[in-house]
């Protein structure tokens, strides 16, 4: 049986093994939805080595990579306010999905939720994630509300905040 494996982000490789899948998921999610330009942008921003760290170091975020079978296949970034998870960033690769792994690293999520206390996660989703959308709304997740987020100079994202309630 195949296992999901849901591994904190604690050390230089395993941050190199979080940009490399960023860099591949994103260009494959997002690359028509965005420029290039504003594609490399964002990665280079967001999810390089540099950036992941000091994201880490300054407790502005948690990273666990999602091993499924061994392989690195995803990964997540997360942060505790309010009384909540909020997850910033949930991706598997793509020639994943269908593998139950998605619906996987959402009961990690639950377990991690669980074990944290909280009642709560809020899912961050770009509007231009058109298949993450579908999924919340497959879920049933409460769509919070719409952000508008200046990713970089002249760079608006519309952000949509859902929100799921833990069974406990």
């Amino acid at each position: 049986m195949e296992m999901l494996e849901w591994i904190p982000v604690e050390q230089a490789g395993q941050i190199e093994t979080v940009c490399e899948l960023a860099r591949e998921i994103w260009t494959d999610r997002y690359l028509g939805a965005y420029g290039s330009m504003e594609l490399d942008y964002l990665l280079r921003t967001w999810q390089s080595p540099g950036a992941v760290c000091r994201q880490i170091d300054g407790g502005h975020m948690e990273y666990r990579l999602i091993c499924y079978d061994g392989a690195e296949v995803g990964y997540a970034a997360l942060r505790e306010k309010e009384d909540a998870l909020w997850v910033y960033h949930a991706y598997i690769r793509g020639e994943y999905h269908g593998n139950r792994t998605v619906t996987g690293m959402l009961e990690l999520i639950e377990r991690e939720c669980a074990a944290r206390g909280l009642a709560r996660v809020y899912a961050v989703v770009d509007r231009k994630n058109s298949r993450a959308l579908d999924y919340c709304e497959r879920l049933g997740l409460h769509l919070l509300e719409r952000r508008i987020w200046e990713a970089g100079p002249g760079f608006p994202m519309e952000l949509c905040v859902f929100e799921m309630k833990i069974r406990k």
